[in-house]
């Protein structure tokens, strides 16, 4: 069972998400103000039994989407759990007695597809895609074996981070955590019936279509019940409340340099069983009705293209940077193929060795500085240039035809165009080492 919470005509409702669309579960139900209420009431099959009687009321274009649970009471966040990301500081060969633990607002967090919001204070905007829990059945000092019945469902957080402010204080993070609008959850909450919370899960987060971040609760060192057990020991677990559990490695700030996020970029942040949540970054948050930093027609038309397309992608191995690649490749007839993409994209899809190897075939000037890469951006070759504009992933006129051949009247054209590239470039590519 899939529940949501939305806007239709500037009036805040909740339904049921199907693959067809959304029935709108509060006009059948009009006893519940919104999810919380349902889930209170532990009411959510009857809600849904009733409600997959219908057809759908809307579609998922049709509405505005808020966070999943738009009024919990609390919003525990947990920092640092995942044993790979735990070894990045320099105290991680420890691993720590027990977890870290703090709290967001509501008015931290926007719903899947909403832009969420670049604070003029800082540029240190950062993502981290989480698991997150729903408390259904309220508790106080819940033992780790009953920690399942008290889990209403799951969804997806961008828990985003403002990573200069988390610093602003000697013992706690709460400054860069709260940024109004900095962070996502959504798109809708998966009960238990559908996906295990307490099975091994994978959490992945691209930026631009790159995945930055790649892991599975397996490698958690405080496991969901666990955290259930721990947290019900001071808190009083109510109905609604959100836990996230922590992100993976590779966020912006572990990079070198940083890759903090900028105006255009889409964060997607996916769990295979509960679906995709997606936040777009404007440029600030100081415009009243903010710009969106890519039309959000646009953002919606992509997810829904390569939602049917990430699994033919999935059949040949392939990334959707290199889907990209092989784009470029099949449109570049003066370009050695099989030379090209085995020295640069197919094995190397990120911007940094994709600029080293553009540097090492004489197509970009070496850079002066290796961190500095904006000063060798403007010191390309002609050639270079031409090629780094139409393959790296920042590039806003490759970003938007792309946007325009994932039309699904061309999904079928362009999976022809991967199959035969895929079959002529990959036998001829060495694995990477």
């Amino acid at each position: 069972m899939k529940f949501l919470s939305y806007t239709f005509r500037d009036v805040a409702s909740f339904g049921v998400a199907t693959d067809d669309g959304i029935i709108d579960a509060r006009r059948k139900f009009p006893q519940f103000a919104d999810l919380r209420d349902v889930i209170r009431a532990d009411a959510a099959a009857e809600v849904y039994e009733e409600s997959v009687q219908g057809s759908p009321d809307l579609g998922f274009d049709d509405i505005e989407f808020l966070p999943t649970v738009p009024n919990p009471e609390k919003i525990i966040c947990i920092g640092v759990n995942y044993a790979n990301r735990n070894a990045e500081y320099k105290d991680g060969s420890e691993a720590p007695k027990y977890p870290s633990v703090f709290m967001r607002t509501r008015e931290s967090l926007v719903g899947h597809r909403q832009p969420i919001l670049d604070p003029p204070e800082s540029d240190q905007l950062d993502y981290e895609g989480e698991i997150t829990l729903i408390i259904g059945r309220e508790g106080r000092r819940i033992a780790e074996a009953d920690a399942h019945q008290h889990i209403a469902g799951m969804t997806i957080m961008n828990e985003g981070s403002i990573r200069d402010y988390l610093r602003h204080a000697k013992f706690n993070v709460t400054q860069g955590k709260n940024f109004a609008g900095s962070g996502a959850l959504g798109p809708w909450m998966v009960t238990p019936d559908e996906l295990d919370p307490m099975g091994n899960l994978q959490v992945i987060t691209r930026v631009n279509g790159e995945e930055r971040q790649n892991d599975v609760t397996d490698n958690l060192m405080f496991p969901f019940r666990y955290l259930v057990s721990y947290l019900s020991t001071f808190y009083h677990l109510k109905p609604g409340d959100i836990i996230a559990t922590g992100t993976p490695n590779g966020a912006g700030a572990r990079f070198d340099p940083p890759k903090y996020l900028r105006h255009g970029d889409v964060v997607e942040v996916e769990v295979p069983g509960i679906g995709l949540t997606v936040a777009a970054r404007p440029e600030t948050d100081r415009e009243p009705g903010m710009r969106r930093s890519l039309p959000m027609e646009l953002m919606r038309a992509r997810e829904a293209a390569m939602a049917s397309f990430r699994p033919m992608l999935k059949r040949h191995g392939l990334t959707e940077t290199q889907w990209r690649a092989i784009r470029v490749i099949a449109d570049s007839p003066d370009i050695e193929t099989g030379d090209l993409a085995k020295k640069s994209f197919l094995l190397s899809p990120s911007l940094t060795r994709i600029l080293r190897h553009l540097e090492q075939d004489r197509l970009v000037l070496r850079r002066q500085d290796p961190r500095d890469q904006r000063k060798s951006l403007l010191k390309l070759s002609a050639k270079g240039r031409r090629l780094f504009d139409r393959v790296a992933p920042e590039s806003e006129a490759l970003y938007r035809r792309i946007e325009r051949e994932f039309g699904s009247d061309r999904l079928e054209k362009l999976y022809r165009l991967l199959s035969e590239f895929s079959d002529r470039v990959l036998p001829s590519v060495d694995p990477p080492a």
